[in-house]
């Protein structure tokens, strides 16, 4: 049984309208990566929200969106005065504006199966472009009833606000577990994951995970620099709000199926998956996710080159120009997507644009004396410099002409 987005119909996204974007895979079993870009305004996030409340109507309602958009539309209309009939024609919108093909594995599923097939078995979730951990004074466990209601469809949003609850409860649990000498309930799986995970993000093999019973609180070490998991910096921040979110929401669906070998399918939908970090965790932030969760499709919307170069089985989707990018894109370079892809004139920035200009007036006088005073005047920009390279090969090319 299989549960991926082949194909997203997008019906009115503001600016843009009717267009498809086709993930299809010849085994419905296998999915693509979907990672959409383009300028500020066109549409990714527009895009992102309704096809998670899509998604949501789906997993949510036995009836499916079909279902919600039935009741959404007899209310409007029997409802005019209701308090919440804008509300309910915003929702009503928002389901409108995105449609999605399945995968076919089971194509001849109902959706009252299909809920009732996938409920608290797979991973789904929106993680908006905001992402911060939220710092938390833990003083006692809490059921863990609270966090199962999270697989379940009901609750928007992220586990992460609660994490340090939950690693609480689960140290708390596994203690108990120990002293009833109950060795099938001890799981260290997930703190052994989120030290792993700590150490390939920090790059730091030597990283600890530890914790502090007397504080119900958790801190890393960090090669003799300690602190807690409330002040890690915003960049770590917004990668572990997503990858400690999923291990939570793994955690929680491999207990729930009573087998800890339980490898998940599922979609995630992220919105500026580079948003804090550094370059180099632009890189690797999708490949990571990726590698831990090898059946979950993930949606992307990016402004970065990183990103965008970053996954090989992955549709990349322009939503400005509605084209799709080839598989090269994987292997292009920054230069390349710069100006090929983002639209850019060259791989350089404002200042040296401006000597650029300067450059090429002095190329089209043929004057020699004139290029090499923009390289004295800007000797401390083009410095080691490919630009430098470039402006004194023009000038052996003038001297040559001589």
């Amino acid at each position: 049984m299989a549960f991926y987005i082949q194909k997203l119909k997008i019906n009115d996204c503001y600016a843009y309208q009717n267009f498809e974007i086709d993930a299809t895979t010849v085994d419905a079993m296998k999915f693509k990566h979907i990672i959409l870009t383009g300028r500020n305004g066109s549409g990714k996030s527009t895009i992102l929200k309704a096809l998670w409340e899509s998604i949501q109507a789906d997993m949510d309602q036995p009836q499916g969106k079909r279902g919600v958009k039935s009741t959404l539309k007899s209310w409007i209309e029997n409802n005019k005065s209701h308090k919440a009939y804008e509300n309910w024609e915003e929702q009503l919108k928002r389901l409108e504006q995105v449609d999605y093909d399945k995968s076919n594995a089971d194509s001849g599923l109902k959706l009252e199966a299909l809920y009732s097939s996938f409920a608290g078995s797979v991973i789904f979730n929106y993680y908006g472009a905001q992402r911060l951990f939220e710092p938390q004074k833990i003083t006692n466990p809490t059921p863990n009833e609270d966090f199962e209601k999270e697989i379940e469809f009901k609750l928007k949003g992220g586990i992460f606000g609660k994490l340090k609850q939950y690693l609480v409860n689960k140290k708390v649990y596994e203690a108990f577990s120990r002293l009833n000498k109950d060795p099938e309930t001890v799981r260290v799986d997930l703190f052994e994951r989120f030290e792993n995970t700590l150490k390939r993000v920090l790059e730091n093999d030597s990283i600890e995970f530890r914790f502090l019973p007397e504080k119900f609180d958790f801190e890393i070490n960090d090669d003799g620099r300690t602190y807690s998991i409330d002040h890690m910096p915003d960049g770590h921040s917004s990668l572990f709000s997503i990858v400690i979110d999923l291990l939570v929401r793994l955690d929680l669906i491999q207990a729930k199926q009573k087998d800890y070998s339980y490898d998940p399918q599922g979609i995630i939908l992220i919105d500026e998956p580079e948003a804090h970090l550094h370059l180099a965790l632009q890189y690797e932030i999708l490949p990571i996710i990726e590698a831990m969760f090898p059946r979950v499709q993930i949606v992307a919307a990016t402004h970065s080159p990183a990103v965008i170069s970053s996954m090989r089985n992955a549709v990349i989707y322009d939503l400005s120009s509605q084209q799709t990018l080839t598989e090269s894109a994987a292997g292009s370079s920054f230069s390349e997507l710069m100006t090929g892809h983002f639209g850019l004139e060259n791989e350089f920035g404002p200042v040296a644009d401006k000597i650029i200009e300067e450059v090429k007036k002095a190329v089209k006088k043929g004057d020699k004396n004139l290029l090499q005073q923009i390289i004295s005047d800007n000797a401390n920009v083009l410095e080691n410099n490919i630009l430098k390279i470039k402006i004194e090969n023009e000038l052996i090319r003038m001297e040559a002409q001589d």
